[in-house]
């Protein structure tokens, strides 16, 4: 029973009209992919279950697929779960046991070792688990599972569900008759009646997610990858790709790593493409830019775009809409979105493009209540000559707003592309702008702006717990007693930042969320990413600058633009160079803390690249400082450990 009855949610837009089974990788449906894989192992009938635009799938189901094998359906009016679909279809089930399988993974494995543990009468159910990749919240003992719930998921010794499982009929009893039902609560139930669960772990297999743009990826950079490797993923790749690569080279386009490339596409001059994914009928415009990119049907993309793109006219939701209004935007056909990678503000951004205006549309959680804060931010600091995006359309009944477009010249995306000497020149003006603000923005100016809470003891300790919880205790695995000792090290920190003076703060300064509008004589330096402001130490901003792990500045260029800024703005009774450092070092132990907690989810993993580089500048801020010996002593192994990793 392959499993396609779901909605598709985080591969939105595209699975709109195009169900997430029947999404291709590599030309072909994944789906077409599963089914061959288990017509290798001997099956020869399968039963599909659908419910989200199940149309696609019962043409697909009817058109022969895989000769040789017989597709049945099931249809859900009202969709059931994992455990419901297969109550479900139990007249499909006989007396032998059933392969489940989701369809939107890339699974390379030997069946036989799960086979063979069905022998056991005892075990009711055999899984396909992983240690390597995806949240690792499945705990086993013996070879069985002992909880699907772990209460510290992502350690040694958690294991994640690779949606392949094969089960015995007598599963059906211990699932409900009717209604929406789990199948992770039939083996709970099942493990309650003393049945087992077998863990199959094979660091041979391979597994991929694909149900994100980010696994979508991933899933074709790994059959590129092995290619050569195995006689399998080389089937994967159809033939004609390699002709339709061969035919952009010629028509003048750079590719490099994987690119996928769907029937009647079309490339202009000089377009690079790396790591991307077009879909049919692509039209890639002269010089554009496509890396790490999935490219929707029928669009047709001239510039730099990454993750997702797509047009707006199959179903547009209600935020795209009122924004292409409010823009006064009347070919809708030639509008197309970028949706970006996702934050961990619970917030998602979609870049509305029109020829050659852009504008940002920026769907929120209001549940995260400095989500609604934003818009009221954004018009304070513009009234005071911050240069942030201006709103175009505010919809808070709705979550959303649409923005003013930036693009996407932040430090960072600069910095990348200039040789060291010149990249930290380009900060002069950026330290200016931040002392600018700070001077002009005093407790005083914002009396009647509603903020996060100040910055005090307690926001200190919470930024500590996060350290101490995320990377100290998940992460590291460090003992109770010595995070304790470790604590009493960053208290010294915390009394020492609530000596600083108090200016309203950015509170997350960090390269990718300042921007050169501007040329580099003529530089305009805008802002965005301020809904935590708060009042506090104007240090921590500063530290959020240059201290910023995503670009690792030099000793000697921190310690110059921190005279700079003294030059520009002063405070009594400080030193400049000690509270910098000071506040370098709560800064990155915030920032440590949020990427090891960020890294655990699977949609956000890609933080965990940033903790190696954190934890050096922690160490070199640490290193300026006094009686920071048991903390100095972790970050140094630590810091090993992490760049040992990567």
């Amino acid at each position: 029973m392959v499993l396609c009855a779901g909605f598709g949610t985080r591969l939105l837009p595209l699975t709109t009209t195009t169900p997430k089974p029947l999404m291709p990788l590599w030309g072909v449906p994944n789906l077409t992919h599963i089914l061959r894989t288990l017509h290798t192992w001997g099956v020869r009938e399968v039963l599909l279950n659908l419910h989200h635009v199940p149309e696609p799938i019962w043409k697909y189901a009817c058109s022969e697929p895989v000769p040789g094998m017989k597709i049945n359906v099931s249809y859900e009016p009202e969709i059931l779960g994992t455990g419901g679909a297969l109550q479900k279809a139990a007249w499909f089930f006989d007396d032998d046991s059933t392969w489940i399988v989701n369809a939107d993974i890339l699974m390379e494995l030997d069946p036989r070792p799960i086979i063979r543990a069905m022998a056991n009468p005892k075990t009711i159910a055999a899984l396909w688990l992983d240690d390597r990749w995806g949240p690792r919240t499945v705990e086993c003992k013996h070879d069985n599972v002992t909880t699907f719930r772990s209460a510290h998921p992502g350690r040694d010794g958690c294991y994640t569900f690779c949606g392949l499982h094969l089960v015995r009929p007598s599963l059906l009893k211990h699932i409900p008759a009717q209604g929406f039902h789990s199948i992770i609560s039939a083996y709970d139930a099942a493990m309650g009646a003393g049945l087992k669960i077998h863990a199959h772990v094979d660091p041979q297999s391979q597994w991929c997610d694909l149900g994100t743009p980010e696994g979508l990826l991933q899933g074709h950079q790994h059959v590129w990858a092995s290619r050569r490797k195995t006689e399998t993923q080389t089937t994967r790749i159809p033939a004609e790709q390699t002709t339709r690569q061969r035919a952009f080279r010629k028509q003048g386009a750079q590719l490099s790593g994987f690119v996928a490339i769907g029937e009647h596409s079309q490339v202009g001059r000089d377009a690079q493409l790396h790591n991307a994914i077009l879909m049919d009928n692509v039209r890639i415009g002269h010089h554009a830019k496509i890396r790490d990119a999935i490219v929707s049907h029928d669009v047709a993309p001239h510039a730099s775009i990454t993750r997702l793109f797509t047009g707006v006219d199959a179903q547009p939701s209600e935020a795209i809409c009122a924004s292409i209004k409010a823009l006064g935007w009347t070919s809708q056909r030639s509008i197309t979105a970028e949706h970006l990678a996702p934050r961990s503000s619970s917030r998602t951004f979609t870049r509305l493009r029109c020829g050659n205006a852009s504008a940002m549309l920026v769907s929120y959680d209001p549940a995260r209540v400095e989500n609604t804060r934003y818009v009221g931010h954004a018009r304070f600091l513009a009234r005071n000559g911050v240069r942030v995006p201006a709103v175009l359309l505010d919809r808070p009944s709705s979550s959303f707003t649409l923005f003013e477009d930036f693009g996407t010249r932040n430090v960072f995306d600069i910095g990348q592309a200039l040789p060291p000497k010149s990249r930290w020149e380009t900060y002069t003006p950026m330290v200016a702008a931040v002392a600018d603000w700070h001077a002009c923005l005093d407790e005083k100016s914002v009396s009647r702006l509603t903020l996060e809470p100040r910055f005090d003891a307690k926001l200190y300790t919470w930024e500590h717990d996060l350290f101490c919880d995320h990377f100290l205790g998940h992460r590291r695995q460090q003992p109770a007693a010595r995070i304790r000792k470790i604590r009493n090290e960053l208290q010294r920190i915390s009394d020492a930042m609530l000596a600083h003076p108090t200016r309203l703060v950015h509170r997350d300064l960090q390269s990718t969320n300042i921007y050169q509008l501007g040329t580099r004589k003529n530089p305009d330096i805008a802002f965005i990413d301020f809904q935590g402001m708060r009042l506090g130490s104007p240090y921590y901003d500063l530290a959020s600058l240059l201290a910023d792990p995503y670009v690792s500045m030099p000793l000697a260029q921190q310690r110059q633009h921190v005279l700079d800024y003294a030059q520009r703005v002063s405070f009594a009774g400080t030193n400049p160079l000690t509270d910098f450092w000071v506040a370098t070092a709560q800064r990155l132990i915030q920032a440590i803390g949020a990427f090891a907690r960020n890294a655990r989810a699977p949609e956000t993993a890609r933080f965990a690249d940033h903790i190696p580089p954190a934890l050096r500048m922690l160490d070199r801020a640490l290193r300026q400082l006094d009686n920071f010996g048991l903390l100095t002593d972790l970050i140094r192994t630590a810091t090993h450990a992490d760049d040992a990793t990567l």
